[in-house]
């Protein structure tokens, strides 16, 4: 028994030195360094971002461009607005690389639009500085801008207003109006008879036709005509103008985004959807209406025939899926050339582009303006005036005498309120006083050249009676006889 507690005495010892023995050998082992690798790749090294959190300044971070690295790098914003943690193109390729055409023509009306806001902010810059000795305030130099803007609106409306009273009321000699253009479907479709280039440019925009087609219709037609049988000319000339300012300075930006929506398929827009709504029902109404032709009866004998249909409705399904794709963008397009072209080249291009064709051409349109009236209704003892036929009288006599001075009354009226709104939103007294008396010696200059240049207004006897006195002109065989026959 005693043999036996020795030796497992012995085998405890044993055991224990055995495990001391392995500890002293751990003890004794030498820990290799790990060696330092180089950071070539030039990586920030990690760090406690709640460390010294309430010390962060931005200049304590690297400048560079380096996005590996996981410290606190603050939010940066470029001249766009953008943030640099969004993960946009830093690459600025001025849309080189777009192949969609939408976006050129998108980026082409917003460059032309930002450019005439520039100029009108750099002319109020200048300004605002000048007369302030540069104490003037961004939102001092908004509100002198605001008036630039108008001014410019009231100078482009003198051109634009001649073009189109150009083709919406001006009569030749003969009592004829200038004959327009025909961008009608009906041409296209008459066209398309005859070539089959035309027949396939029907099939693709004769939906995109409809817009500018009934814009001319209402604006350069129907509303023309309305206005004109009731108002004497020299009014139609004066609303015309005051509404051409109105457009320009307050619903051009409006326009703007109108015809960007429609460019760019934004069904947000409701009057961008009711555009496609109108396109959807022309072409559900070009299968309802029936044309009585030979041609149009041996078609609808030959759908009878199945594959004929499926011919016909496939046709049909992929001209649907163009239209929707083409005719409104391109009618708003066609509505927008439309709208510029007549407003900058009428009167140029129905002389032939003749300059000095037009020149005259101005000078009749002011003259036709003033000498054609109305026959104002003059009541007897047996049938007096009714109380419409007194009220258009007197506003045809207003306006008679408004005419003559309706660039002048624009520059007042602006000037006018102009004064009132630096007195109440200008604070630097230098810049508030000096745009004051500015304003002030404008509006007495436009007050006397109005006294200056004062006529009484023709009436319809005394152009008539002066015709009879004064004896006829030999046209002039260079400048007037080749217009009266363009025109």
């Amino acid at each position: 028994m005693e043999s036996y507690n020795e030796e497992s005495d012995k085998k405890r010892e044993f055991s224990k030195f055995q495990t001391e023995n392995m500890i002293y050998k751990l003890k004794k082992i030498k820990k290799k360094k790990k060696k330092q690798l180089d950071n070539y790749k030039n990586i920030e090294t990690l760090k406690n971002i709640h460390e010294d959190f309430d010390e962060f300044e931005q200049n304590d971070f690297p400048k560079n461009d380096n996005k590996e690295g996981f410290g606190i790098i603050p939010p940066i914003q470029d001249d766009q607005g953008r943030y640099n943690y969004d993960g946009y193109d830093t690459v600025n390729d001025n849309g080189a690389s777009t192949t969609d055409p939408r976006q050129a023509i998108v980026n082409a009306i917003n460059d032309v639009y930002n450019t005439i806001i520039a100029l009108n902010h750099w002319i109020a810059y200048t300004i605002a500085k000048g007369l302030s000795k540069n104490k003037a305030t961004n939102n001092e130099v908004l509100v002198i801008q605001k008036y630039i803007g108008w001014f410019f609106s009231i100078l482009l409306s003198c051109f634009v207003v001649f073009n189109w009273y150009f083709v919406m009321f001006y009569e030749n000699s003969f009592g004829k109006k200038v004959d327009l253009f025909d961008f009608s479907r009906h041409r296209l479709k008459t066209l398309s008879e005859t070539n089959p280039f035309w027949e396939m440019l029907d099939f693709v925009i004769h939906f995109a036709v409809f817009f500018p087609e009934k814009l001319e219709q209402y604006t350069v037609k129907t509303i023309p005509w309305l206005v004109s049988t009731t108002f004497n000319s020299t009014l139609c000339f004066t609303l015309l103008f005051f509404f051409m300012i109105l457009v320009f300075y307050n619903f051009a930006n409006s326009a703007r985004q109108f015809f960007i929506d429609i460019i760019m398929f934004n069904t947000k827009n409701s009057s961008v959807m009711l555009m496609y709504t109108f396109v959807v029902l022309l072409f559900i109404a070009s299968f309802l209406i029936i044309d009585f032709t030979v041609k149009y009866a041996v078609h609808m004998v030959s759908l009878y025939n199945p594959f004929n249909f499926m011919y016909s409705f496939i046709i049909g399904t992929i001209r649907l899926i163009i239209i929707l794709m083409v005719s409104v963008p391109l009618g708003g397009l066609f509505c927008m050339i439309y709208i510029l072209f007549y407003s900058f080249f009428a009167i140029i291009h129905y002389s032939n582009w003749n300059f000095t064709d037009a020149y005259y051409m101005f000078k009749k349109i002011s003259k036709y303006a003033e000498e054609s009236k109305n026959s104002i209704h003059k009541g007897s003892n047996c049938k007096p005036n009714t109380l419409f036929e007194h009220i258009m009288n007197f506003i045809n006599i207003i306006f008679d005498y408004i005419y003559q001075y309706s660039y002048y009354i624009a520059v007042i009226y602006m000037l006018i309120f102009a004064t009132w709104d630096y007195f109440v939103n200008i604070n630097n007294s230098s810049l508030k006083t000096s745009m004051i008396i500015i304003n002030s010696i404008i509006i007495v200059i436009c007050i006397q050249l109005c006294v200056l240049y004062y006529k009484p207004p023709a009436t319809k006897e005394a152009i008539v009676l002066e015709k009879i006195v004064t004896p006829a002109k030999v046209p002039n065989v260079v400048t007037e006889l080749p217009l009266q026959e363009t025109i």
